[in-house]
């Protein structure tokens, strides 16, 4: 069901941004072909947004032409496409590269077949690409040795406000806002980042805690920019294993500081809440340092509330 009051010109479509084919070759024998992951995302899941976001330095030329020729046949007319892939890059935690244009995608492999250092890499996507035509996003995987690794205290210093502006929040291995070392991206939340939060599956193994996870973007129109703006602007939804359709507001409704917006406050924080989704809601809470705060309970499909800090 839609949530009360919607918000003023935008709707909520689903993709699942984070997920590998067996062209990933890294435990491909987990995974499927391209053509069951997108079939499963637009089929099963009702994704709007379709992308791949395989290991692409494991895949020859032909093989990655290929692919994308796939994923743009399986979206159609009808679907979005979000070009992704996921090379290794460190310090730091694992890093998915994403853009709108298959042209500026293509530009992009051979900058992360090059370089294996985040800073390296960063300052080659800002010199030869034009500039906000490629996003990066992290999540909770990847190298944890030294003061740079995953657990590292200097790690948040890798932030990139131009090229990170979310983090995953959600995948297979767990929610990881509540668990995790450290419990990422809360680290790089504390620290400044202005990122939004997104969801996406990564390698299904079967014996994860999730089986999927998706983002929700809320959009004015559902076109690629506006997938786009969505992530750039911090208007999307992290979920796990369903769809939970999320809107909050700093402040009074139906007038406060929509999510994803800059603002300052003294004194306590209340932050009005809109959601809806196909099962009975039990409770919502905020999160503050990686810690739930009051839970209230709602028992109910949508619901309209206030949570305060």
């Amino acid at each position: 069901p839609d949530p009360p009051h919607d918000p003023s010109g935008r709707r909520l479509i689903w993709g699942d941004i984070h997920s590998h084919s067996f062209n990933s070759k890294c435990i491909c024998s987990i995974n499927g072909s391209p053509e069951d992951v997108l079939r499963y995302q637009r089929d099963i899941l009702g994704c709007s947004v379709l992308t791949l976001t395989d290991h692409t330095h494991h895949m020859g030329a032909q093989e990655f032409a290929w692919q994308l020729d796939r994923l743009e046949a399986f979206a159609g007319e009808n679907r979005i496409v979000l070009y992704s892939c996921e090379p290794g890059t460190k310090p730091g935690h694992h890093t998915n590269f994403y853009a709108l244009d298959r042209q500026i995608f293509e530009r992009l492999r051979p900058i992360v077949l090059a370089y294996w250092d985040r800073s390296e890499t960063y300052a080659a996507i800002k010199e030869r690409l034009p500039a906000g035509s490629v996003l990066a996003l992290r999540h909770f995987h990847g190298f944890r040795q030294g003061p740079f690794g995953i657990a590292g205290e200097e790690t948040v210093r890798t932030w990139d406000p131009e090229l990170e502006v979310a983090m995953e929040a959600m995948q297979v291995r767990g929610n990881i806002m509540l668990g995790g070392l450290p419990r990422f991206p809360g680290n790089f939340l504390n620290a400044g980042a202005r990122i939004g939060l997104v969801g996406g599956s990564d390698h299904s193994t079967g014996k994860s805690p999730n089986h999927f996870c998706l983002t929700g973007f809320w959009v004015e129109e559902a076109t690629a920019q506006g997938v786009w703006d969505a992530i750039v602007n911090r208007r999307t939804v992290a979920c796990s294993n369903g769809k939970v359709s999320l809107w909050t507001e700093l402040n009074a409704l139906p007038m406060g500081t929509p999510m994803g917006s800059e603002a300052s406050v003294e004194g306590s924080v209340s932050i009005a809440v809109r959601v809806a989704a196909p099962r009975k809601i039990h409770r919502a809470c905020l999160i503050r340092d990686g810690e739930p705060l009051d839970w209230v309970g709602i028992g109910a499909n949508t619901a309209e509330f206030v949570l305060a800090d």
